[in-house]
C-alpha cells in the first residue's frame, strides 16, 4: 500500500481551530517546524555574512597598510 503522506498542510477552517481538530494540530505542528527551520537558516546566514564582511574588512585593511609605504616611497622620489 502506498502512503498518502504529503509535506503540504491542508486548508484550515475556523471550525478546525475552534474544535482543536487533528487537522489543525497537524498544521500547527507543520508551521512550527517550518518556522524553526527558517530561524536556523536565518541564524546561519547571519553568522556567515558576518564572517564574510569581517574577512573583507581585514583584507581591505591589510591592502591599505601595504599601499601606504609604497605611496610614501613614490612621493619621496618626486
Amino acid at each position: 500500500m502506498i502512503s498518502q503522506h504529503t509535506n503540504q498542510p491542508t486548508l484550515l477552517t475556523l471550525h478546525d481551530a475552534i474544535t482543536d481538530s487533528p487537522v489543525y494540530r497537524t498544521n500547527v505542528h507543520h508551521y512550527d517546524e517550518q518556522l524553526d527551520h527558517l530561524e536556523k537558516w536565518l541564524d546561519s546566514l547571519s553568522r556567515h555574512l558576518k564572517l564574510y564582511t569581517e574577512k573583507i574588512n581585514s583584507n581591505a585593511k591589510r591592502k591599505t597598510f601595504e599601499m601606504k609605504p609604497r605611496l610614501l616611497k613614490e612621493n619621496e622620489m618626486k
